[in-house]
């Protein structure tokens, strides 16, 4: 039976050591009035005590093993989600990392959803692979609106890599690789047309129930994008921004709302410090991302004050 409808509802994705987790969730509960939350916990990663955590946390029971950048992450976010909305039914959801933490009060967070135009807070760029100098609304904090972004999401998402025997100058084998960026010598390889575009960008993202209902609902084209995607780089880059960028009946807002730091960075964005406070504040985030469970827990401490008295 579902339940009534609340605000806003959580998705965890995790895979390390419960404290982290249990920090994570402690702030969203004083923060947002204990709000409905799933988690996908890796527990092939690591084996928590689950029942630590009880009341308004639910768990996937079919643990997926989790990899960085790897099509299990898509999967295990559509499981947790289905499981919110199976036993809740929030007005919004957000997808978060255990390394994410509130950095605005829950009330005003709610209070801008409620009241904004937007259907969905998600960083996305068109993969393309001449890309031209367009206007950007938002900036994006990993950078996809910048030019060089889009060949490279259209590299790593569409085009096909062929690789092939061949010999080093000095006679040694090894393995050489060529991509096909052609759209007409790719188009039996991917699922993408006019119709069905290559979207990309950064994975965390907030959206109402209207945006849930979509990614929940399988069709033949989600089918066919999961599939191409499954041995992708990143895929989790990709497939909800394609999902839901080629819906013209969504309204998306280009910021995420989540303050990350990737100046200098290039696999993961910076692990924040007390010294990065005054930025994430003014940035006017929802979350920040990522902190570290084994760093002092000062700025935590610091966030925590901030959420729950402002």
């Amino acid at each position: 039976m579902v339940a009534m409808s609340t605000p806003i509802g959580f998705v965890i994705l995790s895979h390390l050591e419960l404290d982290q987790l249990e920090r994570l969730i402690s702030a969203l509960n004083c923060t947002y009035d204990e709000p409905p939350i799933a988690v996908h916990h890796d527990f092939y990663q690591s084996n928590i005590d689950i029942s630590r955590l009880n009341g308004n946390i639910h768990f996937v029971q079919r643990s997926l093993k989790t990899h960085w950048a790897h099509i299990n992450i898509v999967r295990a976010a559509i499981a947790a989600l289905r499981l919110l909305y199976d036993k809740h039914a929030p007005d919004w959801f957000t997808i978060l990392s255990a390394a994410d933490y509130p950095i605005m009060p829950g009330r005003n967070v709610v209070q801008e959803l409620r009241q904004g135009p937007f259907d969905l807070y998600l960083d996305y760029q068109l993969a393309e692979r001449n890309p031209t100098e367009k206007p950007h609304a938002y900036k994006s904090r990993m950078e996809t609106g910048q030019k060089r972004w889009a060949p490279l999401a259209y590299d790593r998402y569409v085009a096909k890599t062929i690789r092939y025997p061949s010999f080093t100058k000095r006679l040694r084998p090894i393995r050489r690789k060529f991509l096909i960026r052609n759209e007409t010598l790719l188009r039996p390889f991917v699922p993408y047309s006019p119709d069905w575009k290559c979207y990309g960008g950064e994975f965390w993202h907030t959206g109402n129930s209207k945006v849930a209902e979509i990614l929940l609902t399988e069709t033949s084209n989600s089918r066919k994008t999961i599939d191409h995607l499954h041995d992708r780089f990143a895929p989790e880059e990709s497939f909800f921004q394609t999902i839901l960028c080629n819906r013209p009946d969504l309204r998306i807002c280009g910021d995420n709302k989540r303050y990350t730091d990737w100046l200098g960075q290039h696999e993961h964005p910076k692990v924040l410090e007390i010294t990065d406070l005054n930025s994430i504040l003014e940035s006017k985030c929802y979350f920040a991302r990522k902190f570290s469970a084994r760093r002092p827990s000062q700025i935590l401490d610091e966030l925590d004050r901030i959420t729950r008295v402002g």
